[in-house]
Formats: C-alpha cells, structure tokens, sequence
C-alpha cells in the first residue's frame, strides 16, 4: 500500500462534508474507530475522502482496501455515494454532468475493444445520448442535466452553488442569462429581496415545482369525471392521487420525477393521464400527454394557461384530442398553507378523444 494517496476524480464528484459536520465525523472516529473501510483503486481513494479526512483530523489511523468490484469504478462510486446522501434533484444533476467524462472515456475504451473484436468495416452500435445515461445513473434527468451542460458553459461559478444546494437548475439557468457583474452581486445576496427577485424566492419555490394536490380538488374531480382503464400519475409526489383514485376503484400507476423517472423523456403510454403537473412547462406537458393518453387527460392548471395566441393554437385546436370541459375550482387554490395565505385561481382542464363539441365550463364546490 502507499504511504501517501491521491483522490480518484470519480471520489471528487460529490460534494465534501461541511466543516461541523467533518468534524462530528471525526469525533465519532475517535471514539468508535472507523467502522468502514476507505476503498482505493490503483493508489488512488475511490471512495470514503471524508472518512480519510476525518482520520487524519481525529488522528487515527485509517483502513484501506482494494476496490474488488467489476464493470464501471465511476458507476459503482455513484451507486455507494447516491444510496448514503440526501441529494436535490438539482444537485444529483451536477453529479450526472460531472459523470460524462468518465462515462464518454469508459464508452471509448468499450468501442475500441469491442472494434479490435468486430470484422472489418463493421460499426459499433452507440449506447445512446452519454446525458441520459448519467441522468439514469444518477437518478435525475436529463433535461436537467443538459441544462447544468449549458450553465457550466456560460457561468460555471454557478454549478458549485448548485452542488452547494444553494441554487436550484432552473435558477441558475436564469442567473446565467444575466452580466457576469449581476450574476456576482445576486450570488453575493444569495437569499435576500434582490436575489429573491430576479430567481424568486427558493423559501417557497420548491424544486420541481413540487406543490402538493389539495386532497378535496382530488375528490371534486373524481365526483364529475371517470377513468376508466389505466391511469398515470407522472408528476405522483407524494402519491396522493394515486391513493384517492385506488380509493375509488380506479388502476393507477404513480411516477415521478424525483424517484428517476422524467416524463418528457420516457414515452410511458396509459389510457389516461392525470396529475397536477409543473406549471412552468404546462405547455410542453399538455402536448406531450396527448401523445402518451389514449382516452382521457385531466391537468389541474392555473386558469391563465387558457389565455394567449400560440397556446390556442398548438394546445386548444388540437381535433383529435379536444378539450371536453374545465372545471373551474371555485375557491382559490392554496397549495402552501405556511406562505402567508398565496393563494391562486385553477382549475381541471380535461381532453377526452371521444368528446365532440364545444368545451363547456363548469364550477367544483
């Protein structure tokens, strides 16, 4: 073993533990020894930086064990990491992008052998765009991923703030849009009015837009309108539609985003559809939905999603899946009891391909 190690890059990925939370680390060292082994890979630390860093601060010696593994080192690395921390799905995309170069490089390494095996002039099939695979492997998507590409290009002082939880994806692609000068003063008042201002207040925006169904907008809902076959909840959360409708008899299958699954890049096809999706994007979700449902869509949405020129005619001229009904909810919704009473005015948009007419209005209780 050498005396003295490096870190392996794949080690660096995550982020290092704060400095209490390293110190707490080497407390409980000190006082119950290493329980886990540091495994190293060619003299380099694959995995356990904070425990080798907590030994040296707490002044005990540490344990190192080859890595046995097989397949990917990289792969294995976000595997153990993902498993042991509690991540954003903004933070666990830093990591997916900070994957690529390894899994790009592994990728080459696969193709050479594979050509030094293969006939001459045969190609190699691609095992597809590197991104999803890191957004697989790192259970966010790729969307987000591409994203953070994009970020590391134009304001790559931001990507730490991201790996910091500091910055959410969807606010630093706005803070990248801004002069470098203004991107540092909002960074330097990060949490205050003039920050809140220009990316919003990440107190009450919630990452993924994760804003949680009202349970008796649920009920109203089920009361008007049925589903039958399969339904798909996309956008699951906490998983509160698919518990209401298995309460009325109904088969449904909930998914999310943050448990790995993002709707806009697996093709998942059910009878129907019905979440209440991310604003932010309603236009893309509705157009994707209408490819993924056979029968019925219902989208619970701000009531503006109604108004302009593009959406009437990519969203409501759409004949072959029209929209039968909006049923306009007839309080005002509040998803976030604790934000000081917001509240905005929404409503179920369904489409069903059956439906022929006009959309007709009408009132929840």
């Amino acid at each position: 073993m050498p005396t003295a190690y490096t870190f392996h890059p794949a080690c660096l990925i995550f982020p290092p533990l704060g400095k209490e939370e390293l110190r707490e680390l080497a407390d409980d060292i000190k006082v119950r020894g290493l329980l886990h082994d540091i495994i190293v890979l060619k003299g380099q630390i694959l995995d356990g930086r904070n425990r080798y860093l907590a030994c040296k601060l707490a002044g005990v010696k540490p344990r190192f064990v080859e890595w046995q593994g097989k397949g990917s080192p990289v792969e294995w690395v976000i595997s153990e990491n993902l498993i042991r921390r509690h991540l954003t799905s903004s933070q666990r995309a830093v990591i997916a992008n900070d994957m690529l170069p390894f899994l790009e490089q592994e990728a080459k390494e696969r193709q050479r052998a594979g050509a030094r095996l293969a006939k001459k002039g045969e190609r190699i099939p691609a095992s597809g765009k590197a991104s999803e695979a890191a957004a697989r492997l790192a259970h966010s998507n790729a969307r987000y991923v591409e994203a953070v590409k994009t970020v590391s290009r134009n304001a790559p002082e931001l990507v730490e703030k991201i790996r910091e939880g500091k910055l959410s994806v969807p606010e630093a692609v706005t803070l990248a849009k801004l002069p470098r000068a203004k991107r540092q003063e909002v960074l330097t008042t990060l949490g205050g009015i003039a920050a809140r201002s220009i990316i919003g207040d990440s107190d009450h925006r919630r990452e993924n837009d994760r804003y949680y169904t009202p349970l008796h907008e649920i009920d109203a809902l089920l009361d008007v309108e049925r589903f039958p076959g399969e339904t798909l909840d996309p956008c699951a959360g906490d998983g509160r539609i698919v518990k209401r409708m298995r309460r009325r008899g109904c088969k449904v299958v909930g998914t999310d985003i943050d448990k790995g699954e993002d709707f806009f890049a697996i093709r998942r096809t059910a009878d129907n559809i019905v979440t209440n999706p991310p604003w932010g994007q309603k236009d893309e979700f509705i157009l994707h939905a209408m490819q993924c449902a056979r029968r019925k869509i219902a989208l619970l949405l701000p009531l503006f999603a109604l108004s302009g020129i593009n959406r009437r005619e990519k969203v409501y001229s759409n004949h072959s899946f029209p929209l039968k009904c909006l049923y306009v909810v007839s309080h005002r919704l509040q998803f976030d009891p604790a934000a000081n009473g917001s509240t905005i005015v929404g409503g179920w948009f369904v489409w069903d391909k059956k439906y022929h007419g006009e959309p007709v209005v009408r009132w929840l209780p």
